[in-house]
């Protein structure tokens, strides 16, 4: 019998991910499988999907969620979805912009 397993996340998620207005962040949330072939999809909390069009600020790429040039409006709860064959898992993180600290 062949062991097969639904989509799982490698490590517990971040609660938050503290970013500082201007800069930019990756966090990576990668999923293990069996089947392997995992499709991953990212999405805001109001349910807008995350593009991987390069030309904006915030993209996925597979697990990886990438944001350039953070603002304010960046923050919230974005989730990823990891699907194969035999399930889809999903694991959420909160984004918090923070304005730069003064010296």
């Amino acid at each position: 019998m062949i062991d097969t397993d639904p989509p799982e996340f490698l490590n517990a998620p971040l609660t938050q991910l503290d970013v500082i207005l201007g800069e930019s962040e990756s966090f990576n949330q990668t999923a293990r499988a069996n089947p392997s072939a995992i499709t991953y999809k990212w999405k805001r909390e109001d349910d807008t999907e995350i593009s991987d069009n390069t030309g904006h600020r915030i993209v996925s790429d597979g697990p990886i969620l990438n944001i350039t040039n953070a603002q304010k409006s960046d923050s919230g709860i974005y989730k990823i979805y990891a699907t194969n064959d035999l399930g889809t898992s999903e694991s959420s993180i909160r984004v918090n912009v923070q304005c730069k600290r003064k010296n």
